[in-house]
C-alpha cells in the first residue's frame, strides 16, 4: 500500500488507497500504524484504571477495527473479503480468547488458587472432591453422582449452609460450560459470606477475594489495549466489569457488614482486603465518595487497634488512605478537628459528636500503628505506611496539617513527637540486629527515609515552618529528641556496617543528606532565636 501511495504521488494521482472510506470504524493500515500497534501490544497496564467501553472512534492511536457487522457500505465484494480477512488476522494477532474461554481460564485459576477452600466447602455437602481440583474434575461423573445423591436428600436436611454451597457448585459447573456468565458467581459467594459459620465465611471470603483479583486483572489488561476495537471486546468488558458503581457499593456494604459481625482476624483480613480492591478500582473524584459512609470509619476504628493484628492493620491503613484520597471524604474527615473540636461537639449534635469520637479513635489507632512493638518486616511496614498517611494529611489542607501538629494524643503527645521517637528507636535497634536480616534493614531504611522527608517538608514549608520548628523546640523533651535525630542520622559513622547493597547506599547518601538538611534548618532556627 505504501508503494502504491508513492507511485500515486509521483504520478499526481488522487487515488484513494484506504480500504473503503476513512470514516470511524474503517481499517487504517500503514507502516506507522503497524508500529504503533506493536507498541500498544507491549505497553504496560496501569493499575487502578477504568475501562472505557464507549471508545469507538478512529481518532485513537493504533488500529481500529469495528465489529464485523459494521462494515462500511462503500466496500466492494473483493474489498469486503479483504476486510474480513484482515479483521480475522488482527483478531489472531490480538490473541484474545472468546467469552467462554475467558470464563474457563478464570475458573481454572480460581480452582487452583483456592483448592483448600473449595475442598472444605464441598465437604460440607458430603462431596468427596479429587485431591487436585481442576476444570476437568469439576462436574465430572463421580462428583455429579455425589451431588445428585445429596440433592435427593436435601428435602430432609434443608440446612442453609448446604443449600448455598450446592448452589455455588452448580454455578461453577454451569460457568465451566458457558451456560451462565462469570458475574453469576458473585451472588453465591456473597450469600455464603453472610452465614454464621466463621470457617465457611472465611473460606468464601478468600474465594471472593481471589475471584475479584482475577476479574480486576482482566479489567486492567483490556484497559491497556482499548486502542484496538475488535469483535467481542465489548462482550468481554461485560465479563471483567459486571457491576455498575452502585452495585460495587452494595458489595462493599455487604463485606463491611461481614467485617463488623466477625472479629476473627482471618475473616477481617479477607474482608478489608476485598474492600481495598473495590475502592482501588473506583475513581477518587467521581465514585469514591459513595464508600465514605460513617460505618466504614467505625469499622476502621476497630481495625487499627492492637488486637486486630499487623496484617489487618496494614490493610486498614491502606483503606483509610484511599478513602481520604477522595477530596470530599477528606474535607469531611478533617472538619471534625477544626480548632481541636468536632463539629458535633460545637453544635451540640449527639450524632456528630459520636462520629467525632469514632474519628478520634481512628487517630489514636494510627498513633498505635506508628509506635507498635516489634521489629519485623510487618511492623516496620505498618509504621512506614502510617507515616505516609500522615504525610498525605499534612499536605492536603490546613486542617490536615493541624491534625499532625496539634491533635493531642495520650499523655499530651502529638504525631511529631511520635515520629521523632520512632527514628531514635530505629537507630538504637539497628545496632543489635543480625547481619542476615537484610530485608529488615532495607525496610527500616525506607521507614527512616519517609519520616525525614515528612520532617523536611514541614520545616521548609513557607506557611507552616515557623509553627513546626517552634513545636520541635519549645519543650526540653521535644528539643532533645529533635537535636538527637538531627545529629545521629546526619553522621555516616552511625550506619551499621553489617549490611551492603542498595539499602546501605541509601543510608549513606539519601538518609544522611536528608538528616543534614533537617539539622541545618533546626540549628538555624535555634541560632536565630538565641541571638
Amino acid at each position: 500500500m505504501n508503494e502504491k501511495k508513492d507511485a500515486a504521488a509521483r504520478n499526481s494521482e488522487s487515488t484513494n488507497l484506504s480500504l473503503g472510506s476513512r470514516k470511524s470504524g474503517d481499517v487504517l493500515v500503514n507502516h506507522e500504524v503497524s508500529r504503533q500497534f506493536q507498541s500498544a501490544m507491549c505497553s504496560s497496564d496501569q493499575p487502578g484504571s477504568r475501562i472505557n467501553t464507549d471508545v469507538r472512534t478512529s481518532k485513537a492511536t493504533g488500529v481500529q477495527t469495528d465489529e464485523i457487522g459494521a462494515v462500511p457500505q462503500a466496500l466492494s465484494h473483493d474489498d469486503l473479503r479483504t476486510y474480513d480477512d484482515l479483521s480475522k488476522k488482527l483478531l489472531a494477532i490480538w490473541g484474545s480468547p472468546n467469552e467462554q474461554e475467558l470464563g474457563r481460564n478464570l475458573i481454572c485459576n480460581l480452582l487452583m488458587d483456592c483448592q483448600t477452600d473449595f475442598h472444605f466447602l464441598f465437604g460440607c455437602i458430603g462431596m468427596k472432591m479429587p485431591s487436585k481440583l481442576t476444570m476437568d474434575k469439576l462436574g465430572d461423573d463421580s462428583s455429579s453422582i455425589a451431588a445428585s445423591k445429596y440433592y435427593s436428600q436435601m428435602s430432609h436436611t434443608h440446612t442453609p449452609e448446604a443449600e448455598m454451597v450446592s448452589h455455588l457448585y452448580s454455578v461453577l459447573t454451569k460457568a465451566k460450560s458457558g451456560m451462565v456468565k462469570l458475574e453469576d458467581l458473585f451472588q453465591p459467594l456473597v450469600n455464603l459470606c453472610g452465614l454464621e459459620n466463621v470457617i465457611i465465611v472465611q473460606a468464601s471470603l478468600h474465594i471472593l477475594h481471589v475471584y475479584l483479583k482475577h476479574l480486576i486483572s482482566l479489567e486492567r489488561k483490556f484497559e491497556g489495549r482499548v486502542n484496538v476495537m475488535i469483535e467481542g471486546l465489548h462482550c468481554r468488558n461485560k465479563i471483567v466489569n459486571p457491576h455498575g458503581s452502585e452495585d460495587w457499593v452494595s458489595l462493599f456494604e455487604v463485606i463491611l457488614q461481614t467485617a463488623m459481625k466477625n472479629s476473627k482476624p482471618g475473616v477481617r483480613l479477607e474482608a478489608v482486603s476485598i474492600m481495598n480492591m473495590i475502592i482501588m478500582r473506583s475513581n477518587p473524584f467521581i465514585e469514591r465518595e459513595k464508600f465514605g459512609q460513617t460505618l466504614v470509619f467505625e469499622i476502621l476504628s476497630h481495625l487499627l487497634t492492637k488486637a486486630a493484628g499487623f496484617e489487618v492493620r496494614i490493610q486498614a491503613v491502606q483503606l483509610l488512605y484511599m478513602l481520604l484520597n477522595c477530596p470530599k471524604i477528606l474535607v469531611k474527615f478533617c472538619s471534625y478537628y477544626k480548632d481541636g473540636k468536632g463539629a458535633g461537639a460545637m453544635d451540640g449534635d449527639v450524632g456528630d459528636a459520636s462520629a467525632y469520637q469514632k474519628y478520634s479513635m481512628i487517630l489514636q489507632g494510627l498513633a498505635d500503628c506508628i509506635t507498635c512493638c516489634g521489629n519485623g518486616l510487618q511492623e516496620l511496614k505498618l509504621r512506614r505506611n502510617s507515616i505516609l498517611l500522615l504525610a498525605f494529611l499534612s499536605s492536603s489542607e490546613k486542617s490536615g496539617f493541624e491534625i499532625l501538629v496539634a491533635y493531642k494524643l495520650y499523655q499530651d503527645a502529638n504525631f511529631l513527637m511520635l515520629i521523632l521517637q520512632v527514628l531514635i528507636s530505629e537507630v538504637d535497634i539497628e545496632v543489635a540486629v543480625n547481619a542476615d536480616h537484610a530485608q529488615v534493614f532495607k525496610e527500616r531504611t525506607l521507614l527512616m527515609r519517609e519520616a525525614l522527608i515528612l520532617l523536611n517538608r514541614l520545616v521548609s514549608n513557607p506557611t507552616y515552618s515557623a509553627t513546626v520548628l517552634r513545636l520541635l523546640t519549645k519543650s526540653r523533651d521535644m528539643a532533645s529528641l529533635t537535636i538527637d535525630v538531627a545529629n545521629r542520622l546526619s553522621r555516616k559513622d552511625q550506619i551499621c556496617d553489617k549490611f551492603d547493597g542498595t539499602a546501605r547506599q541509601m543510608r549513606e547518601s539519601e538518609i544522611v543528606d536528608l538528616a543534614r538538611v533537617f539539622k541545618k534548618r533546626v540549628f538555624t532556627y535555634l541560632g536565630d532565636n538565641l541571638s
